[in-house]
């Protein structure tokens, strides 16, 4: 019998145990899934939201099937400001985005920008240009002739490529000029006066000196100094120190500086 008792009191302390571990237990799982429904309603209520931002200001629960829907029901129209092509994407599956995120990158090509480095030189000649139209070839287009309006003749020399920039607009209707191409323009000039122009294998740098070798007999040729201007297509201007008529050597340059000197060189040259 007292084996018995001490059984008995034995089992009724470890049902009271029992007992206080599912209260326990029960109280925290109520807390946790009052919780969790807690979080459900928020999420309800942001996705809600969401929704409306979306278009869909009434809807019912019921109305809601994604197994049928799918994806439908959170498209979102976005549309371009204008006609163009997307030449950039700035967004991945997954990305969120709001007004302030951009997402495509668009370019209307009906009508290009040209761009164009003039040098200092040049400037008297493009200062009036500004509302006049320059005409111009690109090199994947070598037959044709494109127009183009300048809206910009710029002001600035830029300090380190001593260029201004110049702006004008083009019509391209048919998207034959792409950004990036490499054009060259035709400016309207002055009248300019006959030039006298050697080639420019004629010429030695030595220093700040520019000279030539000027032909005086058969096989005899002389340093002259020069004073050279514009250069373009191999061919150089010549402001000062030669008249025309006069032949220059264009080959063998090195070994009449060797030989001269300041002296006649007695060498013969091309």
């Amino acid at each position: 019998m007292l084996e018995a008792t001490a059984a008995l009191e034995a089992a009724q302390a470890r049902f009271a145990g029992y007992l206080e571990q599912i209260r326990f237990l029960g109280e925290r799982n109520k807390i946790a899934a009052e919780q969790d429904l807690e979080k459900a309603r928020t999420t309800e209520a942001v996705n809600r939201e969401l929704l409306v931002i979306l278009g869909y200001h009434e809807i019912r629960d019921e109305d809601i099937d994604p197994a049928i829907q799918g994806e439908a029901i959170s498209h979102y129209e976005v549309r371009a400001p204008f006609d163009g092509t997307v030449i950039s994407k700035d967004v991945v599956l997954m990305d969120q985005v709001d007004p302030s995120t951009q997402m495509f990158t668009i370019a209307d090509f009906s009508t290009v920008w040209l761009k164009a480095d003039i040098y200092e030189k040049y400037l008297p000649l493009v200062a009036s240009l500004e509302g006049k139209t320059i005409t111009f070839r690109a090199s994947a287009y070598p037959e044709r002739v494109f127009q183009a309006k300048v809206f910009y003749a710029g002001n600035v020399v830029d300090e380190t490529t001593r260029t201004a920039d110049m702006r004008a607009i083009v019509q391209n209707p048919d998207s034959v000029l792409k950004p990036g191409m490499f054009v060259e323009i035709q400016v309207p000039g002055s009248v300019v006066r006959d030039v006298l122009q050697v080639p420019q294998t004629a010429l030695v740098e030595e220093g700040d000196e520019t000279f030539v070798f000027v032909r005086v007999d058969e096989d005899e040729f002389r340093r002259q100094d020069v004073t050279v201007g514009r250069a373009s297509g191999g061919m150089v201007e010549v402001v000062e120190g030669l008249e025309a008529g006069q032949q220059v050597a264009v080959a063998g340059l090195f070994a009449l500086k060797t030989a001269a000197e300041g002296e006649v060189a007695h060498v013969h040259a091309h």
